[in-house]
């Protein structure tokens, strides 16, 4: 895997942030290309969610830090519901930007919060690839879809705005 593999790293650590990528067809993408490393790119892959969740975490105490200043709110601490609640949108496909809104609220403790997201993701990461490798599902379909979607829209929208795209009133 070589230099493929640092790569691999940080798309993972990137698409588990808020970059609008889904890690799901990167984690794809290598496993097909790499058979063989499956079990290590699904474990970098969590560890990796981990890191995105504390980079989430130093972001949204920076953000609470400028908004205690402006308004005058109280912080919570997190407890056993809220890493829970970490867990099970980890796991489910949920979207997170509700964990992460929650943390301008609630000061959650870096090392419980990465173990929720990794131990979800570790899970996720497992049953998603074991379900696309063992019901013959080829990555070519997972790549085609997305992009046949984004077509389609384009078209849409290219025919419904014709006449705003080309500079005339409506």
């Amino acid at each position: 895997m070589g230099n493929h593999f640092w790569l691999f790293v940080l798309l993972a650590v990137c698409t588990n942030t808020v970059a609008p990528i889904p890690f799901e067809t990167v984690l794809l993408f290598y496993v097909a290309k790499y058979p063989d490393s499956t079990i290590l790119l699904i474990a970098t892959g969590s560890v990796c969610a981990a890191a995105g969740g504390m980079i989430d975490l130093a972001l949204a105490s920076i953000l609470r830090k400028r908004a205690l200043k402006r308004f005058d709110g109280r912080i919570r601490n997190a407890g056993f519901p809220f890493y829970l609640i970490v867990f099970l949108f980890a796991l489910l496909p949920l979207p997170f930007c509700v964990v992460r809104a929650s943390l301008l609220n609630i000061q959650g403790h870096p090392a419980m919060y990465a173990v929720a997201i990794s131990s979800g993701r570790l899970v996720r990461y497992a049953i998603f690839t074991a379900t696309v490798l063992t019901s013959g599902v080829s990555c070519a379909i997972l790549f085609a879809v997305p992009m046949v979607a984004c077509a389609w829209i384009a078209k849409r929208y290219w025919f419904s705005n014709r006449r705003i795209l080309s500079g005339a009133l409506p």
